[in-house]
């Protein structure tokens, strides 16, 4: 815990833990909250500040961001908030009770987000940006960078179980097929060939979710005043 500012409201681990794609070579990612500090919430400092680390790597969001990123349906943010409990490093009453009205932030919004990320992915598929190491390793022993096919599938099958069934599974009960994916067990065109099905299906469950097309705003917002008005008078 020496490694998280102490006041963190939330941590937990994120990435291929959280997934349950993790190998005894998998780096450990932390995602959270800090609260905002009172210059952030009646002075001039921006909250979109936040706190970083390398190696581990650790990001934790000022708590008006890391709503804002949820609001947006932002991927990342979203398996923070419905996080696993054993990837919980720790969850203040704060924390919990945001934790509690995790669904309201569920709309719509995830077909662009989860959809776009996905797209995104695709794209690194042939083209990875001249990223090196493993990346590189995993070009030419497979032809395509195989960590982001099964990010590819990974980000569309959770769109998907959001849009038709509301439930956000970040541990991953196809884990062991997306770690065979990350190994090549997929080539490049059976990624393609799912992933223009996967488009397919998306737009229909898209039209025909039960997910409001904004989340609920309103109460989420209000629920953070009462917080930091809070946090104010301490």
């Amino acid at each position: 815990m020496h490694m998280f500012p102490k006041n963190a409201l939330l941590i937990v681990q994120a990435g291929s833990h959280a997934y349950g794609t993790n190998t005894v070579d998998s780096d450990n990612d932390y995602r959270g909250i800090i609260p905002a500090s009172r210059g952030m919430l009646v002075g001039l400092a921006s909250w979109n500040d936040q706190f970083e680390t390398k190696d581990p790597d650790v990001v934790l969001y000022t708590l008006p961001k890391f709503i804002k990123l949820a609001l947006d349906a932002n991927p990342n943010i979203l398996d923070a908030l419905f996080s696993p409990d054993d990837c919980i490093i720790k969850s203040t009453p704060t924390a919990q009770q945001l934790q509690k009205m995790a669904h309201l932030f569920l709309s719509k919004r995830v077909f662009h987000t989860f959809g776009g990320y996905a797209h995104h992915q695709l794209a690194k598929l042939r083209n990875p940006g001249g990223r090196h190491g493993a990346h590189q390793a995993r070009i030419k022993k497979y032809g395509y960078d195989t960590k982001h096919a099964s990010h590819v599938v990974r980000l569309y099958r959770m769109g998907y179980e959001i849009l038709t069934e509301g439930i956000v599974r970040v541990r991953r009960p196809d884990a062991k097929e997306l770690l065979a994916i990350k190994h090549g067990a997929w080539n490049i065109a059976q990624v393609e060939h799912f992933a223009a099905e996967m488009k397919d299906k998306m737009n229909d469950a898209y039209r025909h979710t039960a997910l409001p097309d904004e989340p609920d705003t309103d109460r989420i917002v209000s629920w953070l005043m009462t917080v930091q008005e809070m946090m104010l008078r301490r």
